[in-house]
């Protein structure tokens, strides 16, 4: 009896500890998502943020032709999107304070973040229960720990937009079809809650309209359990609902609505071309979104998600089947899309890194053999699942010296492969937290659009013009602004050197237009000779100043030219201020820029080295 009651003791104490770790990982993931939230200081930088947010403050309250409106007149995101952080921001913004709605859709984005990360432990704990209690408690906590640290999860938390949402709609709909396959909830729970999720996920975007695959994959799981029809017509019937009550413009605006979505899938789809899907010209399909996928993760995330996979075996896989078999179905998708955003990969992240978490686990505790069957049996037998965290043994009295020869033998071997692999899952884990510190630290610090305004602000006199590149992400700090007509159709040496001949300063606000411009099919030729004179000086224009953002890691790993450009255009840019030294007149540009220009002179690689260097 005294040696049971120590044991429950012990278990009590253990899963203490596992709360407790679990909210210190959580609080660690919440500073990460809330410090820097006004990283643009109000100037709007994001623009799908800056879109969501000037259709929001049309809504409600207002005055003006486009004020006081109950529908919204933008459905890229459905409204729900645009209502929810409108709502709260009653209380405390002016109807017409920009800067305060984007601060309360950031704020909302970042919570949403941070609720994620104790759901992806719960998730991870019950795929790893087989594995006994204390493997399974690693794992929740390695699973919380990754997604409290992941570099992509920390950015998207810093956008007002629906990423975040979308990652804890997966998590939350896996949770759900997880505890209906353990029998914690029953057949009407499970389809009430995955009718209401997956309508309020549509109401924020159309696609969460996919997550419904995480539930139906759960059906075809267990032989002899089902779902009433009546249940699962109630869970039907509920996500109509709520689909049609978060967005109203489905009956109000229909027109308007399908639209949109017509347009929308002509974009992704390539059907449609436009300036913000060229970057993907020549994009291999799924080869460029599984670098992305590696780049976010360091590499580390996809290694050790594949540790997961090779990990469920027997009862392990049943668990992971309805977010493995959601993750396949919707990469199917989008791979073959031709518009390649990293913001369509989110709702990919929950479930990578909760498999990378599982990965962790088995690396950090690797259950002995015979285990899974053992713990699964005990966990039916006391009705508890997971079961409790156990605290972590120590060594008992007299354990040294109790075994000889080659039993010693093998079990050093096994210690110190056991080591290796705990050093290995260690290594995979900090390499991760790093990537993820170092993006939230960029925003604790100056945006280089700000800063170059300073700068230019400090050194340009009255009367001087700025030309500037790309034309949306710029400051021009109160001069003369000259913007570049770089994407305009046929695109002439004239047209261009008329504003450059007007400019004393040139602003490249960041690689959005020169790393992607000079490379498409029928691009103009004075492109590639506009940016190769850039680099070589011909143009009189030399780099005077260059402004980054970076994280205390530097560059290691910061996104190269290769990365898709949302991962660096809009929060980290790298930015160069050109001073006009020889002020050559507009028949001498053309001149200049009417010259032969081979593409490899005008290489994103090439040009980002030449203006690095400088004069």
């Amino acid at each position: 009896m005294r040696r049971g009651g120590m044991r429950q003791g012990g278990m009590r104490q253990g899963g203490g500890a596992y709360c407790r770790a679990l909210a210190w990982i959580t609080l660690a993931g919440a500073v990460l998502r809330l410090s820097g939230l006004n990283w643009d200081a109000g100037h709007g930088f994001h623009p799908d943020e800056a879109n969501l947010v000037r259709a929001a403050l049309q809504l409600g309250p207002g005055s003006g032709p486009q004020g006081g409106r109950l529908i919204p007149a933008f459905h890229a995101y459905n409204d729900l999107a645009l209502w929810l952080p409108r709502l709260l921001s009653l209380p405390f913004c002016a109807p017409d304070d920009t800067a305060c709605l984007t601060g309360t859709a950031r704020l909302l984005s970042a919570l949403m973040s941070v609720a994620a990360i104790p759901l992806a432990a719960g998730i991870a704990r019950r795929i790893a229960a087989p594995a006994g209690a204390r493997g399974a408690c690693i794992a929740a906590l390695s699973a919380a720990a990754l997604l409290a640290g992941a570099a992509p999860l920390i950015q998207w938390a810093h956008f007002g937009t629906t990423e975040s949402a979308l990652a804890l709609l997966v998590l939350a709909l896996w949770m759900v079809a997880l505890q209906w396959l353990r029998g914690e909830i029953g057949g009407r729970a499970m389809a009430l809650w995955a009718g209401g999720l997956i309508g309020l996920g549509f109401g924020f975007k159309t696609s969460a309209l996919a997550t419904g695959m995480i539930p139906l994959s759960a059906l075809f799981l267990i032989r002899g359990r089902r779902i009433a029809p009546a249940d699962m017509a109630l869970g039907a019937l509920l996500c109509l609902v709520l689909a049609v009550l978060s967005t109203p413009s489905l009956l109000f605006a229909t027109d308007a609505w399908l639209a949109v979505m017509r347009f929308e899938g002509g974009v992704i789809s390539g059907r449609l071309p436009v300036f913000w899907t060229a970057q993907f010209t020549g994009a291999a399909n799924g080869w460029f979104e599984a670098r992305q996928i590696w780049s976010m993760t360091s590499g580390a995330g996809v290694l050790l998600a594949l540790a997961g996979l090779a990990g469920l075996r027997r009862h392990f896989w049943q668990g992971a089947v309805p977010g493995l078999a959601f993750a396949l179905v919707y990469a199917g998708l989008v791979f073959t899309w031709q518009a390649k955003f990293v913001r369509y990969l989110a709702p990919l992240f929950p479930v990578i890194l909760v498999l990378a978490g599982l990965g962790a686990g088995r690396l950090l505790a690797p259950a002995p053999a015979g285990r899974g069957r053992n713990g699964i049996a005990e966990n039916r037998r006391t009705g508890k699942w997971p079961a409790p965290c156990p605290p972590m043994p120590g060594p008992g009295p007299g354990r040294e010296g109790r075994h000889e020869g080659g039993r010693e033998g093998g079990r050093e071997g096994g210690r110190e492969g056991s080591r290796s692999l705990q050093a290995a899952g260690l290594a995979a884990i900090g390499l991760m937290l790093m990537a993820g510190l170092d993006q939230g630290a960029t925003y604790l610090r100056r945006d280089p659009r700000i800063a170059a305004e300073a700068a230019l602000v400090a050194r340009a006199r009255a009367g001087e013009a700025i030309a500037i590149e790309p034309h949306d992400l710029g400051l021009t700090g109160g001069l003369e602004r000259l913007d570049l007509p770089l994407m305009q159709p046929g695109l002439s040496a004239e047209a261009l050197a008329a504003p450059l001949s007007r400019a004393d300063w040139l602003l490249i606000a960041s690689r959005r237009n020169w790393a992607v411009l000079p490379r498409q099919p029928g691009a103009a030729p004075v492109l590639c000779r506009y940016y190769a004179a850039l680099a070589d000086g011909t143009l009189g224009f030399v780099p005077v100043l260059r402004f980054t953002r970076e994280g205390p890691f530097g560059r290691l790993f910061a996104p190269g030219l290769q990365a898709e450009e949302t991962r660096r255009v809009f929060d980290r840019p790298e930015v160069f201020l050109f001073l006009n030294l020889e002020h050559l007149t507009g028949a001498e540009l053309t001149q200049k820029l009417s010259g032969p220009a081979a593409n490899a002179s005008c290489a994103p690689a090439l040009l980002q080295a030449a203006w690095r260097r400088g004069p």
